[in-house]
């Protein structure tokens, strides 16, 4: 068999692998739709490794230092078209709060209390930040259940799009936008499973996925408070300086 034979079947194989990772790469990211949940989508760009799967505002308040001590992470809305079973509406709210709030305890300085019980009254009383986390399912698409099952590589996959911002508690001003719409074909371990055919199991690996994507991304905007930061407060002293309002570019 002639070497260049050899040669030319080896490098097809490579092209071929390399352009099947560029298009399931490109596959998982895509970005926003509009929705309506921001009055305008023209400042949401994608962001620098590692959080290149996240759209967001690149915003002055969004680089700079951000003294955050608590994060209050609200409850997840529903901000898209309805599903025929309000539970299946329910069950992906709840998973959405659930891996949200997981990750973002893994992921956020340990020095930044995580919580989602909204009597921050003590709190503020001592002179700490608070940010409020909103996030909502803007978006859904069911996709082809059968494509997904027989075929994968993204083909006939559901989408999921998740939208939030971050909100200074005494001012209500807006601090940070983001978003990310995924893509979900059910493939578990590398292959097609039947149970691609349900989109309710592909949007939940999508919210997984989202989930810690997101956290990763809103635990980057947070700047960990000085080292016993509680010990100042409870002395009445100064934390850190409030911050100033946000502005855009």
């Amino acid at each position: 068999m002639p070497l260049s034979f050899i040669f030319h079947r080896s490098s097809f194989r490579l092209s071929a692998a390399v352009a099947l990772l560029a298009i399931a790469a490109v596959a998982c990211v895509r970005p926003p739709v509009p929705s309506g949940y921001f009055k305008e989508y023209a400042g949401l760009a994608p962001q620098p490794p590692p959080h290149v799967s996240v759209f967001a505002e690149r915003t002055a308040a969004g680089r700079r230092p951000r003294p955050d001590h608590v994060l209050l992470v609200l409850p997840a809305r529903w901000e898209t078209a309805r599903l025929r079973k309000p539970a299946h509406e329910r069950d992906l709210l709840a998973l959405l709060d659930f891996r949200l709030h997981l990750y973002l305890l893994r992921m956020a300085p340990s020095s930044i209390i995580v919580t989602q019980h909204r009597d921050t009254d003590d709190y503020l009383r001592m002179g700490v930040n608070v940010t409020e986390l909103h996030v909502a399912i803007t978006d859904l698409e069911r996709g082809v259940g059968l494509v997904r099952m027989l075929i994968g590589f993204y083909l006939g996959a559901t989408h999921l799009q998740i939208e939030g911002r971050l909100i200074d508690h005494k001012t209500g001003d807006e601090r940070v936008r983001f978003a990310r719409r995924g893509r979900h074909d059910g493939v578990v371990w590398g292959l097609p499973t039947p149970w691609a055919l349900s989109p309710r199991y592909c949007w939940r690996l999508s919210i997984d996925q989202s989930a810690r994507l997101l956290a990763g991304y809103i635990a980057s905007q947070l700047t960990p408070p000085p080292p016993r930061w509680w010990d100042s407060a409870a002395a009445g002293q100064p934390i850190a300086p409030a911050l100033a309002p946000a502005t855009r570019r």
